[in-house]
This record gives C-alpha cells, sequence and structure tokens, in this order.
C-alpha cells in the first residue's frame, strides 16, 4: 500500500512520541520503507488536532499537508494507511 501512496506522488512520513531509537528498532524488525519523526511533546498532534489540547494520549491518523505546509485533510482512524489511499485516490 505504500508503494501505491508514493506512486501516486505523494512522500509518506511516520509521527509518533517514541524516541528514534524506538523507531530504529521498529523500522528494522517490520522493514518499514518510509521515515519515521519522533515528537516526545506531541506537538504534531496538537497542530494536526487529531489529539484534544490537554490531553496526553494521541490517536492513529491521517494528516496531509500541501507541499506548501498548508493542512488539506486530517482524520483520526485506526486503518490510517486504508484511509489515506482512498483519500489520495479520491483527489487527484
Amino acid at each position: 500500500m505504500i508503494e501505491e501512496i508514493e506512486d501516486l506522488g505523494y512522500a509518506l512520513y511516520g509521527v509518533s512520541a517514541d524516541t528514534p531509537a524506538a523507531h530504529e528498532a521498529l523500522t528494522e524488525k517490520i522493514g518499514l520503507s518510509y521515515p519515521l519523526m519522533s515528537d516526545p511533546e506531541i506537538m504534531f498532534y496538537r497542530e494536526a488536532g487529531i489529539i484534544q489540547p490537554q490531553a496526553s494520549t494521541v490517536h492513529r491518523g491521517v494528516v496531509i499537508y500541501s507541499p506548501e505546509g498548508e493542512r488539506l485533510y486530517q482524520q483520526v482512524t485506526d486503518d490510517p494507511a486504508t484511509v489515506l489511499l482512498q483519500h489520495l485516490q479520491l483527489n487527484r
């Protein structure tokens, strides 16, 4: 599914509150083909609107930005890859 997203011309990044060391271990374990970014302060989640301002737990979700940095789409979901691919296919 990642390849399909990239074939549509999009770059894919993962963001989590985990440490870079945890990301490296996960990447090696499951063979991720896209970069992971560490956000221990969960600032990205707050800015992206996929966490409540006073919450300490994050949710899985999809956030799409334009090359200029404008947030175009966001959705909390337990299946981010499928939601992302469907959205990108519908909005080519």
